[in-house]
């Protein structure tokens, strides 16, 4: 087999002339050797350079082939500068700086880290100790972003990462993280480690003013914090509360109810066990109940409607989630501002406490709200990326070290350029073909 062949087959340049293969149980070990390139030293870029020492043996991790991992052995130089008087080993270019890698290798293992598997998967899909893969992560950096989208959406997560603080000079537990972004692009802008409002503004006073005015929406749920950082660091964009965490709270009103109810039953009491079977059910949209045609449908129809007239306090906090789908899928902002007025007048005054806590809630934000319902703004995109996170949290066993924690993220969600030791693997612009920029 000629050598420019092999070299095809193993990722390695033309330059490379392999003198020998050896197939092990676990891996593939080549010797090869490599023509000597112009001597420059790397410090002070001089070419008054001699040989030092004699060749020395050299071993690097190179991309695996078929699953399997593979050595390189070599023979490299040490030269010596007459000009500044330093030594440095003869590197070419395929070879990565610092770590005993290839550069192709470092390539593979950078494109792993951007799917959803854990460090461990990593280093067994390249080939390499799972310290190599942490070394790599290390040495990956992101840029911070320097424009801002005309569409921001904020929320918190649950990391358990732990964050240093060098005042302090130890470990501080950060419970929850906060998560920014790009609602127009749908992908994750940056990872905060805590979701303190001064925090938060601190992020955000880091772009000027010209480039915070040009938000146009601020999507978030109902936290006073991420309100209160929208009103004074983006004073021109809309704030949009999202339905899901209206939604939300109205479903918990009526489990609420329903469980209070079943409390007060006895065990052996008939609709005992009807309301215990029922919190599915009371919470599903009615209008996706078809009972006409489906007979599973009209089962849970009859069981609802039952409940409903054992428990009147069941049945209006039912009325009130079900009249809210209702007018969360209208389409003419004027006729769900005015049903919603309605809906308020109704329930603010309701004997239920938690029917009246919800329907106040809902008419504090209620200018939020319909911004929601007038510009099609939602923050779905924003809690789409923290089931995501959850997801990459679980398959990695949990990642303690909140920077680790967030490049994974930011690597697996996010289309941010990162910047890397030596160069640059991923650009963040594309071209298009009259040389103007995407």
């Amino acid at each position: 087999m000629t050598t420019k062949i092999i070299n095809s087959l193993a990722g390695l340049p033309a330059e490379v002339t392999v003198k020998k293969l050896a197939h092990r149980s676990n891996y593939e070990e080549l010797w090869i050797s490599f023509p000597e390139s112009e001597r420059v030293c790397p410090h002070c870029g001089s070419h008054d350079c001699t040989i030092k020492n004699s060749s020395r043996d050299y071993t690097v991790y190179h991309s695996a082939v078929h699953h399997r991992s593979t050595h390189l052995h070599m023979q490299r130089k040490r030269y010596y500068c007459k000009s500044c008087r330093r030594t440095f080993m003869q590197h070419p270019e395929w070879l990565h700086p610092t770590l005993h890698i290839t550069q192709l290798l470092y390539i593979d293992i950078c494109l792993s880290l951007t799917k959803m598997q854990s460090l461990r998967a990593v280093a067994e899909e390249n080939g390499v100790s799972e310290s190599i893969v942490y070394s790599i992560l290390d040495l990956i950096s992101f840029d911070t972003v320097s424009k801002l989208p005309e569409t921001i959406a904020i929320d918190e997560f649950k990391g358990d990462s732990d964050i240093w603080d060098s005042d302090r000079h130890r470990w501080l537990k950060g419970k929850y993280h906060t998560n920014i972004v790009d609602g127009d692009n749908r992908s994750v802008i940056d990872v905060l480690p805590v979701i303190r409002v001064a925090d938060l503004k601190k992020y955000f006073r880091q772009f000027p003013k010209s480039e915070r005015d040009k938000v146009r929406f601020y999507c978030c749920d109902m936290h006073n914090g991420f309100v209160s950082v929208a009103k004074e660091m983006f004073p021109r964009a809309m704030i949009c509360i999202d339905m899901f965490h209206v939604i939300k709270h109205l479903n918990e009103c009526v489990s609420s109810i329903r469980v209070q109810l079943q409390r007060d039953l006895d065990p052996s009491a008939p609709n005992y066990r009807l309301l215990k079977g029922s919190m599915r059910m009371l919470v599903a949209k009615e209008s996706g109940i078809d009972s006409k045609y489906d007979r599973k449908a009209l089962v849970v129809k009859k069981r609802i409607d039952k409940l409903l007239k054992s428990y009147p306090y069941l049945n209006e906090a039912y009325q009130a989630l079900q009249c809210f789908h209702y007018i969360n899928d209208m389409t003419i902002p004027a006729l769900q501002r005015a049903q919603l007025t309605e809906w308020l007048e109704v329930y603010c005054s309701s004997d239920v406490p938690e029917i009246r806590h919800v329907a106040n809630m809902v008419r504090h934000w209620r200018g939020y709200i319909q911004n929601t319902w007038k510009y099609n703004k939602s923050n779905g995109v924003c809690e789409g990326y923290n089931n995501r996170i959850k997801v990459l949290k679980r398959i990695c066993y949990g990642l303690h070290n909140f920077e680790s924690f967030r490049k994974r993220i930011l690597l697996t969600c996010s289309s941010t350029q990162f910047v890397t030791s030596p160069a640059t693997l991923f650009q963040r612009n594309r071209t298009k073909k009259g040389g103007s920029q995407l």
